[in-house]
């Protein structure tokens, strides 16, 4: 019986509306392999702000893990969460206060992407390129790129065929080198992939 993993993260580019095609779950899915059963939510992290963990302290982290709890109470076997760090670097203190929680026992990979979930789709020019159809040039340091969704957006124009945003990162998601993914986006693909990883089944 495979395993259930649900998966919540921010917005349309990372889910599709809970779509198992969407981005985010083509690089969980690569991540983990097979033995899992992937279940994309349909609402976004902020339509689960009801779900925070009592008490007192890091409120992120609350919320991180009262999505876990959640997810618990419904029977999944894991849960993985994706948020931006945006210009917030104190979300990562918050993620792996709520990696290392002992609030449930269950299985979980909490995530920041730096600065955004649109920098990783940055990271392998060949990939971007094979998807396009045409040469997009290499990005040293995607991570350090103060507005990476707006270079997306330009390189969807670049395409022969109308190309939403979402539906690129889903392209790259597909055929994208992870382990490039990992060496140009170290603080947040890096420790995502790792995470994700730990989750695969024994």
């Amino acid at each position: 019986m495979k395993r259930s993993v649900l998966i919540v993260a921010e917005g349309e580019h990372e889910l599709a509306g809970g779509t198992a095609d969407a981005a985010l779950p083509i690089l969980v899915k690569r991540l983990l392999g097979d033995g899992v059963d992937l279940r994309p939510t349909s609402k976004r992290i902020r339509e689960l702000s009801g779900h925070v963990h009592p008490g007192r302290g890091n409120q992120l982290a609350r919320k991180f893990i009262g999505i876990m709890r959640l997810a618990e109470r419904q029977g999944f076997d894991a849960v993985v969460v994706l948020i931006d760090q945006d210009d917030d670097v104190t979300r990562h203190q918050s993620a792996s206060i709520a990696q290392e929680t002992k609030y449930t026992l269950l299985p979980r990979a909490i995530g920041i992407a730096v600065r955004s979930f649109d920098a990783w789709f940055l990271s392998d020019h060949t990939a971007l390129s094979d998807v396009l159809c045409t040469s997009i040039s290499l990005q040293p340091t995607p991570e350090k790129m103060t507005d990476p969704k707006s270079l997306c957006q330009s390189l969807t124009t670049l395409s022969t065929t109308e190309c939403r945003l979402r539906d690129l990162y889903s392209m790259v998601a597909a055929v994208a080198d992870l382990n490039i993914m990992k060496q140009k986006c170290p603080k947040g693909f890096g420790v995502f992939a790792k995470r994700v990883a730990n989750l695969r089944p024994s």
